[in-house]
């Protein structure tokens, strides 16, 4: 469970990061929405599904015996919540309110 926890926060962090870098801060985006998304959907997956391979996620999943692909298939579905449903998320921009 400790390897789960652990790649998804990575991931969601990576893919945040790039969504933002891809994206820009400005008011006006440098790169369209789909293009930002689809980057950090894939950004997403990469560090989650090294991750959940690195700490055998796949084994705590399927216990011993398991394929690696079980790993690969939950971090290719984080890699689609960071593009469809997080998009830019857990990191914003700040923004600086005047009170």
């Amino acid at each position: 469970m400790f390897g789960f926890i652990v790649g998804t926060i990575a991931g969601q962090l990576a893919g945040s990061w790039t969504y933002w870098r891809v994206r820009g801060t400005g008011p006006t985006p440098t790169h369209p929405e789909w293009w930002s998304a689809t980057a950090a959907g894939l950004v997403a997956a990469v560090a989650a599904a090294v991750l959940y391979l690195a700490l055998n996620v796949h084994i705590w999943l399927g216990g011993v015996g398991s394929s690696r692909g079980l790993s690969l298939f939950l971090a290719l579905c984080m890699g689609i919540c960071q593009a469809v449903l997080f998009r830019g998320r857990p990191l914003r921009p700040r923004t600086d309110r005047a009170a």
